[in-house]
């Protein structure tokens, strides 16, 4: 028998990931800019964590959202709109 596993906190998890990426950007922001090939390595890790977060958003907790306000918040729209944003450069 499989034990049980705690139910994943959504807002704990993106909370995270929040907390994550800042400390990721103060790192990179703190790097010399001799540092190119460490800049570079953070910028990759950085991309990959938003890409995550975003990814978690949308499929997770936007739709959630969404049902509990009846399909009429205004906010997970534009959300919606900041990420596609972000994803075309």
């Amino acid at each position: 028998m499989q034990p049980a596993t705690a139910p994943i906190d959504a807002i704990e998890l993106l909370t995270a990931d929040h907390r994550k990426v800042k400390a990721l950007f103060e790192e990179y922001d703190n790097l010399s800019d001799r540092s190119v090939a460490t800049k570079k390595k953070l910028a990759t890790e950085i991309c990959l964590e938003l890409t995550r977060h975003a990814t978690a958003e949308e499929e997770i907790f936007y739709p959630v959202v969404r049902q509990a306000a009846g399909d009429s918040e205004d906010l997970v729209d534009e959300a919606l709109v900041e990420h596609a944003c972000a994803k075309a450069g």
